[in-house]
């Protein structure tokens, strides 16, 4: 029998992270010296976890969306990472099947990866676009060529965005099937550089150098529209906008300003909350040591900026208060070069690439993530409330599960039990009852870590007039994807005295769908509904009181992912 206690976890790992030395590093580099043979000038409270030696020229480095493996740019293309066990990554797999050279941007999003190049100069061109859903073995689904070269990129599951260096220009590129096409392109007018793309939520933020940093509207993407600048580009000099990430609720912006051979550049932080008003909050100085140490990459999870520095090693700052950030973290060596920073697990570990194109060592490092002190993860705290403790049989309950909070983090499950055999999930959910008896509700709720907890609390089910006496239904099917975001369907009711319905939506696994309804004959929208279900995938369900003859509109949409549906309808009736 195995003892469970001797199996390092990533926890475990990080709680003995603080005793390793910088010599103790896993991989091809061995020991980390500085140009004199001493160890590693480390300002840092921990040194690195680990490192992995990258033949091949490594530049970009970017983490799945399961926090298991990273990509990583190489001179010909990228390769797969296995960072499941922080102290021992792996290379699984590589891939220079495109024949372009100087790939300096890899991206993902889902169970896809994007390579783009050249950088700078070069023949050919273009995107090779990979199915990653084994990483040890990604497949190139296709190589899309362009006339452009491509120094930096950003992807959604549907959609690739694509610098044309030359051109300043950004290309919207179809992705959704195996066949991708350009749906369109867009430039700000006499810009002259655009360096690198960040988005979020259909909003594009734009790194155009000395001409600022533009915030581009992407949700139609035939049509894109120009939103404004985070500022515009003379009112801070020099302003050299190099690379831009936000918060996770878009309220914060950090514009990474690059200033190589010169006067090194750092920081800025930008509220964004009113897009029409931006305000600046604070400057992040680059790190004082270091022969090139002006900033690069960057990376924001759960209040904290992870950034690059070339030669001044990898920082972060606690950003929970953005007029005010604060280092918790330094690290550098004499003999490494940080392309990017970017979080694996957070909480646990962020990884770092020492690049290979101007005077790193071709590395993945593994640093220990001080967001949360680099101990154990905090649970989180579930709590609902419930609308009516008392309800009767067909009457319709909100669960109302926003009170809950996780102290170091975020949730991002919460599942429900009413207490009747009947579950559900999301934030909030609507229950009607076809049973008598004081019941118990219960929420669990999940942490981004994968802490949970749960909670309960009673109702009483009362009995109610004899809906249900009589019974109808009906059914709908339909098709969903990002150029076909929602679909509405009206179900007329069937009974003689209609007193209550149950909308059902069910929808590919791999989705995100939400349902909407009304009771009254309305056309439903994300603005305008009496009840909705909107959890994680893409089955969800309505229950609601109907008082005589109507209509019910029911609205499906895609939040994400794309794929058939149907809806089930089933009405009671006195």
């Amino acid at each position: 029998m195995t003892d469970d206690h001797s199996k390092p976890n990533r926890r475990t790992v990080l709680r003995t992270a603080g005793s390793l030395a910088a010599a103790s590093a896993v991989g091809s580099t061995g020991a980390l010296a500085s140009e004199n043979g001493s160890t590693a000038d480390a300002t840092a409270m921990q040194d690195p976890i680990s490192t992995l030696g990258i033949s091949g020229g490594v530049a970009e480095g970017v983490v799945s969306d399961d926090q298991q493996t990273a990509y990583v740019a190489i001179d010909q293309g990228f390769v797969s990472v296995d960072i499941t066990d922080p102290q021992n990554p792996t290379e699984l797999a590589r891939r220079t099947d495109t024949g372009m050279s100087e790939v300096l941007d890899v991206k993902t999003a889902g169970d896809r990866v994007i390579a783009v190049g050249p950088g700078n100069y070069g023949s050919p061109s273009g995107m090779g676009l990979y199915d990653t859903s084994d990483p040890a073995n990604p497949e190139l689904l296709e190589w899309y060529e362009t006339s452009y070269t491509i120094h930096n990129s950003d992807m959604t599951e549907d959609i690739a965005f694509l610098i044309n260096n030359s051109a300043a220009q950004i290309h919207l590129i179809d992705i959704s099937t195996g066949n991708p096409s350009e749906i369109t392109s867009w430039g700000l007018s006499g810009a002259s550089i655009l360096h690198d793309i960040w988005i979020q939520d259909d909003v594009l933020w734009m790194s155009y150098w000395d001409d600022g940093t533009v915030m581009l509207d992407v949700s139609n993407p035939s049509n894109p529209s120009m939103i404004g600048k985070v500022r515009d580009g003379s009112s801070r000099y020099p302003n050299n906008d190099h690379y831009v990430i936000l918060t996770e609720d878009a309220s914060v912006v950090a514009i990474g300003k690059e200033q190589l051979g010169g006067t090194p550049l750092g920081v800025e932080l930008w509220d964004v909350s009113d897009k029409t008003d931006t305000t600046h909050l604070a400057d992040i100085d680059p790190p004082s040591a270091g022969s090139e140490r002006t900033s690069h990459n960057l990376d924001i999870k759960n209040g904290h900026l992870y950034s690059s520095w070339y030669n001044a090693g990898v920082t972060v700052h606690d950003i929970t208060d953005p007029a005010n950030p604060e280092e918790v973290y330094h690290w550098r060596s004499n003999d490494s070069s940080f392309w990017t920073a970017k979080v694996g697990v957070p909480g646990e570990f962020f990884i770092g690439t020492d690049e290979g194109i101007s005077g790193g060592n071709n590395r993945l490092f593994v640093f220990p993530d001080p967001a949360d002190g680099g101990g154990d993860n905090q649970p989180p705290m579930a709590d609902f409330a419930i609308s009516n403790q008392n309800p009767t049989v067909g009457e319709s309950v909100e669960f109302d599960a926003s009170a809950s909070s996780d102290p170091d983090g975020s949730i991002t499950s919460y599942e429900w039990n009413f207490g009747d055999g009947s579950s559900g999930s999301g934030m909030t959910a609507t229950h009607s009852y076809s049973q008598t008896g004081m019941l118990t509700a219960e929420l669990t709720v999940t942490d981004d870590a994968g802490a949970t907890d749960t909670t309960t609390k009673s109702l009483t089910v009362e009995e109610g007039d004899d809906c249900g006496a009589e019974s109808a239904s009906g059914s709908a099917d339909g098709f969903l994807a990002w150029w076909n975001s929602e679909e509405v369907t009206t179900y007329a009711t069937q009974t003689a005295d209609p007193c209550g319905v149950t909308v059902e939506l069910d929808g590919p696994g791999f989705a995100d769908f939400d349902l909407y309804v009304t009771y009254d004959g309305r056309t439903p929208t994300r603005d305008d509904y009496d009840d909705r279900s909107a959890g994680s995938g893409a089955s969800e369900s309505v229950s609601g009181s109907l008082s005589g003859t109507t209509d019910v509109g029911i609205m499906v949409y895609a939040t994400d992912g794309w794929g058939e549906y149907s809806v089930s309808i089933s009405e009671d009736g006195a």
